[in-house]
């Protein structure tokens, strides 16, 4: 009867309440945020036990499944809430996936300087809100239209930074811009910035190793110069005129892109591996525009892969073809649909 009583006893008992606060800490470090907080509504004694967490934690991730948990006021409430509570100086990582539109940009605004204030070391804004997530390559047009909220200047200070991912987005640095020393990583996707802009970003950040440009726009000219520079994508961009690499450097370039870009190749001598997805409609001199744009640019290159993608005349849709480069013959030859080719050069 006594062991009945005790294991009655021992059930209705809410043991972790009575753990160790510093055991519960680490217990609740492997939940997300979104769990972490909600454990404030279980009863009076966890109102402020996950707090202590919070304020000092240096890797701030405001994932998808915390912002699509609640309404945009809401979420706006309460990330205002948390961020005024953390009183750490610094943090590694803020990650933040939000589609501000105008009603919530002030907001927007004053997270991005709470991270550059705390000397950010990882900033990752995704403005995109859906459009990250395309199903498919017809859908890439819709990069263009959705609504791109305008970059504070207080990021192009903030010299801790050491990889840099912005969406959906306009970047225009402040004439008195020096560059950023720190920064080793750039992701743009969707980002409406200048060319002259751009180099400006580029060649200020000395420390500089991967470049990824995606879906950017009003980029006309761009001249890319960089010593240390070893990674390059450039992929789907408009409103580009040229293209010019200084990378003596550089490694790895992958291009996706009309097959009448002219990228100017002024110095890749240390590149080794290089992937091309060409647009190109059913034209007869297209063999020539393959050479002289790219492949004549591109004949030390070690490893090397080719995708064609054209607009079928009849049907108006997009087919991919791999294609395989012959160096000696300058020609290409169509190779199984729907496939890439790598081959190597030695």
């Amino acid at each position: 009867m006594e062991s009945q009583s005790q294991s009655i006893t021992y059930q209705n008992t809410d043991l972790i309440s009575h753990l160790p606060e510093n055991l519960i800490h680490n217990i609740l470090s492997f939940l997300p945020l979104r769990s972490i907080v909600a454990t404030s509504t279980l009863s009076k004694y966890w109102v402020h036990i996950w707090k202590p967490l919070w304020i000092y934690n240096t890797r701030i991730d405001f994932n998808e499944e915390f912002t699509t948990s609640m309404k945009k006021n809401q979420y706006v409430q309460a990330l205002n809430k948390l961020l005024d509570l953390h009183i750490q100086q610094k943090i590694k990582i803020f990650r933040h996936f939000f589609c501000p539109r105008d009603r919530y940009s002030s907001h927007l605004s004053r997270w991005i300087e709470f991270a550059t204030q705390k000397q950010v070391e990882h900033l990752h804004l995704d403005m995109s809100g859906r459009v990250n997530h395309l199903e498919s390559p017809d859908d890439d047009h819709r990069w263009w239209w959705i609504e791109k909220f305008r970059m504070p200047n207080c990021i192009f200070y903030c010299q801790s930074l050491s990889s840099l991912y912005l969406s959906c987005c306009i970047l225009n640095p402040p004439q008195d811009f020096k560059g950023l020393r720190s920064l080793k990583e750039v992701v743009l996707e969707g980002v409406s910035i200048q060319g002259e802009k751009l180099s400006q970003v580029i060649s200020g950040s000395p420390l500089l190793e991967r470049l990824c440009i995606s879906y950017c726009d009003s980029m006309g000219s761009v001249k890319l110069e960089h010593p240390r520079l070893k990674r390059l994508t450039f992929e789907n961009c408009l409103d580009v005129e040229e293209v010019e690499l200084r990378t003596p450097n550089l490694r790895n370039f992958q291009f996706v892109g009309g097959v009448s870009d002219k990228p100017n190749f002024r110095d890749i001598s240390s590149l080794d591996d290089a992937s091309l997805m060409l647009r190109t409609p059913d034209e007869a001199d297209f063999q020539s525009l393959v050479w002289d744009n790219f492949m004549s640019k591109l004949s030390l290159v070690r490893s090397l892969a080719v995708v064609v993608r054209s607009t079928h005349p009849a049907a108006g849709k997009r087919r991919s073809r791999s294609m395989f480069w012959c160096f000696k013959e300058r020609r290409l030859s169509s190779l199984a649909a729907g496939s890439v080719y790598h081959f190597f050069l030695v």
